[in-house]
Order: C-alpha cells, then sequence, then structure tokens
C-alpha cells in the first residue's frame, strides 16, 4: 500500500498537494509564477526569468541570464560556455575562443579581428578558405580556383586550366 507501479519498476505514492501558487505532483514542484523543477531525467529546474537548468540523456543546458550560459551536447561531445562577451567551445576535433566583438580564433574554423577588419574562415573538410586583412585584400581558396583582390592595386584569378592578374599600373601575367 502506498505504492505506485509502472513497466515494471514501484515507487512510493505522493498525494499531490496544492496550496494557493504552490503545486507538488509526483517529481514536479511548481511555485508559480517563479519556480519551477522536475526531478529525474529528463529533468529541469527553473527560477523565472533569470536561471534555466534543464538536462536529459543527451545534453545539459545551464542559464543565468544574461551573465552565464553553458551548453553539453554528449552525442557531438560539444560544450559551449558562454561568460558575457566571451565564449569558449570544445568538441573532439576543434577548439575555439572569442572575445566579441575583439576577437576569435579556432584551432579549425578560422580566426576574426572584426574591429581590424580582418578574417579568415576556414573549411578543412572541404579545403576551402576565404578571408579579408584590413577590408583591403580579400582572397579565397579551393583546390581548383585561387582568387586574390588587393584594393585598388591588384586583382589575380588562378586555376588549373588559366591564370589573370592585373595590377596597376598596367601589368598583366
Amino acid at each position: 500500500m502506498g505504492t505506485i507501479c509502472e513497466d515494471g519498476t514501484c515507487r512510493p505514492f505522493e498525494r499531490p498537494l496544492n496550496i494557493l501558487l504552490f503545486r507538488k505532483e509526483g517529481p514536479t514542484t511548481t511555485f508559480l509564477p517563479f519556480y519551477f523543477s522536475r526531478r529525474g531525467i529528463p529533468g529541469y529546474r527553473m527560477v523565472a526569468p533569470f536561471y534555466w537548468h534543464l538536462w536529459d540523456t543527451n545534453e545539459k543546458s545551464r542559464v543565468v541570464f544574461p551573465l552565464y550560459w553553458r551548453f553539453d551536447d554528449y552525442l557531438k561531445q560539444r560544450t559551449v560556455t558562454v561568460v558575457g562577451t566571451y565564449v569558449k567551445t570544445r568538441q573532439p576535433d576543434a577548439e575555439s575562443t572569442a572575445l566579441w566583438p575583439l576577437f576569435y580564433k579556432s584551432t579549425k574554423f578560422g580566426w576574426a579581428a572584426p574591429l581590424l577588419g580582418s578574417f579568415k574562415i576556414a573549411d578543412p573538410d572541404g579545403q576551402r578558405s576565404f578571408g579579408l586583412y584590413g577590408l583591403l585584400y580579400f582572397w579565397k581558396r579551393s583546390p581548383t580556383r585561387a582568387f586574390d583582390l588587393g584594393f585598388p592595386v591588384f586583382v589575380s584569378t588562378r586555376s588549373p586550366r588559366s591564370a589573370f592578374t592585373f595590377a596597376l599600373p598596367l601589368i598583366f601575367f
């Protein structure tokens, strides 16, 4: 007596409790409109609107708005942590760090210095990349093509079949 059995598992039976704005029923607790929680998996704990903690077997999220954010994805083995304007991302094949809007650096995907008008974006799996230096020099690379633009001094394009370069003052190759 005093237990409930579901799917071959028995647990103690708890009577629902409702007192004004407070609700307690099994693993769920609510104090309207600010606190919500659920024990177990999946589960959550929220203190609206500033704190959220959600979890299940595949991922976990924790947010202390607006200062701290952390997301763990166990299937992709990826962790993203945000503290103010600082961002740190880790996954098996790459790690990145950013302090927005000052800089971004990744061990796989490139880097950026937005205030200096410079960046490099890479796709190592597709062997492609492109970038901009000081808002004056743009380049793009792939296994079969290359393009360079040094504004306003030169432009160059290359492929296995052809190449063209124009540079001031009127130099061709």
